[in-house]
């Protein structure tokens, strides 16, 4: 008896708890206390909503190229939903997030039903380029999208409101909040990643046209291209390192010291050229357009002992209009033997840790006045 009060007091108190501290930033993430609190197109479609999520994320792209992966979101044939497909397939979705703008699904119209496992929404509002709004068939669920763009950046605000009408909906809506922002987290950043491509795709995609695995990351850089470039041009492991943790990868044994200076002697990268990532483990440039890409390849066809894994590793620097740059790095891999899907998806957590320091370390390197010096 006395255990089973203690497990109700203590349920009682992580509840007061969640509801209190977590709760607010689970159903607001990305979102400012503005945005959450103001009334949105679409709001209307369910006035006095039970529940309300307002999630948000600003992307370095116009509004015209964020909507374009919004209006063809759904499920198979259409583009997905940019988030974890597996687990949405788990549920029935036959969601299968798509790394192109599919032409067939850009003219959205007011009516237009979509089905999401057991439930179909109906288009409601169609503004192109500011709003996407669309409604169950039930009436419960209202899902809208608002973008709004200030010097060719978009704030994209996704909201979604609910209608539970009993107690239990209500209780049980609880745990599916968190849920909830884990997928949601994953398909705005999935739509800014496909957003803030180039035009036409990143350089390098067309060396592994179909890619079994893409991974797509960026940062704002308050500095011209010119000056993020020096860092670029001078990666490697016998050189500028990669601006990572070093001390992470000198315990496997990868010799590397990242470098604090622009080194003169490794500004000229040329195709051909090998770049080392770690001892005996060569990545060949294939292709420099200095100031805006630099590709590394690895598992180059022909080679000696070549790879199970076509691998091509791309540096982009977009040129933005207020003088910063948007710095994408892109990986992508081809599978060449059936094994290979067991060896780079649990990768892909190492690569994330890795590549977002890598990231930081460029920005940071790049935004300090510039200094050159000599190796070592």
């Amino acid at each position: 008896m006395r255990m089973g009060t203690a497990a109700l007091a203590a349920t009682g108190v992580l509840g007061l708890l969640y509801q209190s501290l977590l709760r607010p930033r689970v159903l607001t993430w990305g979102a400012s206390d503005a945005e959450a609190c103001a009334r949105l197109p679409g709001d209307e479609l369910l006035e006095d909503a039970d529940g309300v999520a307002t999630r948000a994320i600003t992307i370095e792209a116009p509004a015209d190229a964020v909507w374009a992966w919004l209006a063809q979101m759904g499920p198979s044939p259409r583009g997905g939903a940019y988030t974890y497909d597996w687990i949405e397939n788990l549920l029935g979705l036959d969601m299968h997030s798509s790394d192109r703008v599919l032409p067939e699904f850009q003219q959205p119209r007011v009516g237009d039903t979509i089905g999401v496992g057991k439930r179909e929404l109906r288009t409601e509002i169609v503004e192109p380029g500011r709003v996407l709004a669309s409604r169950s068939a039930d009436g419960s669920w209202v899902w809208t999208f608002v973008l709004s763009e200030r010097g060719g950046r978009t704030r994209l605000i996704s909201r979604n409101r609910f209608r539970l009408s009993t107690r239990a909906a209500r209780l049980a809506m609880l745990p599916l909040e968190a849920a909830s922002l884990v997928m949601e987290r994953k398909m705005l950043r999935g739509i800014k990643e496909r957003s803030e491509r180039p035009e036409g795709g990143q350089p390098g995609d067309d060396l592994i046209p179909a890619a079994d695995v893409t991974s797509t990351r960026g940062i704002t850089i308050r500095r011209a291209p010119a000056a993020v470039w020096p860092w670029i041009a001078q990666l490697g492991q016998t050189r500028g390192g990669f601006y990572s943790y070093d001390w992470l990868e000198n315990l496997v044994g990868c010799e590397i010291r990242n470098a604090d200076r622009i080194v003169p002697e490794w500004q000229q990268p040329q195709v051909g050229d090998d770049v080392q990532l770690a001892p005996g483990v060569p990545l060949t440039i294939a292709i420099v357009d200095p100031g805006r890409a630099l590709v590394l390849r690895g598992g180059m066809p022909g080679r000696a002992g070549a790879s199970p894994i076509d691998f091509t590793w791309a540096f982009s620097l977009l040129d933005r209009p207020d003088g910063t740059t948007r710095l994408l790095v892109r990986e992508r891999y081809g599978y060449r033997r059936w094994w290979a899907c067991l060896v780079v998806p649990p990768t892909g957590l190492i690569s994330a840790v890795m590549s977002r320091k890598m990231l930081l370390g460029i920005r940071d390197r790049a935004e300090q006045p510039q200094a050159t010096g000599t190796p070592g």
